[in-house]
């Protein structure tokens, strides 16, 4: 399989987890880093970035505008995903800490 492929394979495989995640909160255990965009002057959560995989190819789900992005060398693809039930569990623990 190319990388480009792969990287097809790995945003689209994203989007399908998103979708089909049965419980938000496992996987959002299973990213390796999420953080969160917030309004400067008043705290407001806005949305989080969530860091899925790197290196090869490196994948993101941004919750603010409902995109799942990759890169890959000078590849690049992109695909919308509704965020909603991400952003409600992490504004939660946003707002619990």
């Amino acid at each position: 399989m190319d990388s480009k492929q792969h990287l097809l394979d790995q945003v689209n495989g994203t989007v399908e987890e998103i979708e089909n995640a049965v419980n938000v909160w496992e996987w959002l255990d299973e990213q390796l880093s999420i953080e969160c965009i917030m309004r400067s002057t008043s705290g407001d959560f806005l949305g989080a970035e969530i860091l899925t995989c790197c290196g090869g190819p490196t994948v993101r789900v941004d919750t603010r505008w409902g995109t799942v992005t990759g890169h890959w060398g000078g590849d690049s693809f992109e695909r919308s995903v509704n965020c909603d039930a991400l952003n409600e569990a992490i504004e939660e623990l946003y707002t619990t800490f």
